[in-house]
């Protein structure tokens, strides 16, 4: 990310940190959370796990870790890239197209 803010005007910088003010933060917070003890997790009706790539990597839970200047950006960059246009990540996996 830190590579990514550098490359913007100080203005852009300015803006991006005025966003991350906490008081802006609240603003945009639009949900309660709320806790639940493990024998109502497992008595829970869940939806079905929506797949970014079929069997291979479910939305809203993917963990990308590794040590610095490893490759992880780009990994990411060409995940959305597939996901973006429907095409293949990887050079080989075909990728429904989705909002990204």
């Amino acid at each position: 990310m830190s590579d990514i803010i550098d490359k913007m005007t100080p203005e852009e910088q300015r803006s991006l940190a005025a966003f991350c003010e906490p008081e802006q933060m609240k603003k945009k917070r639009q949900y309660q959370l709320e806790g639940f003890t493990a024998a109502e997790l497992v008595n829970m009706e869940l939806p079905p796990v929506k797949y970014i790539i079929d069997d291979l990597l479910p939305e809203g839970l993917t963990l990308i870790a590794g040590r610095p200047k490893i490759g992880k950006s780009w990994l990411m960059m060409g995940l959305s890239v597939a996901v973006a246009s429907g095409g293949h990540f990887l050079d080989s996996i075909k990728v429904k197209p989705s909002r990204v």
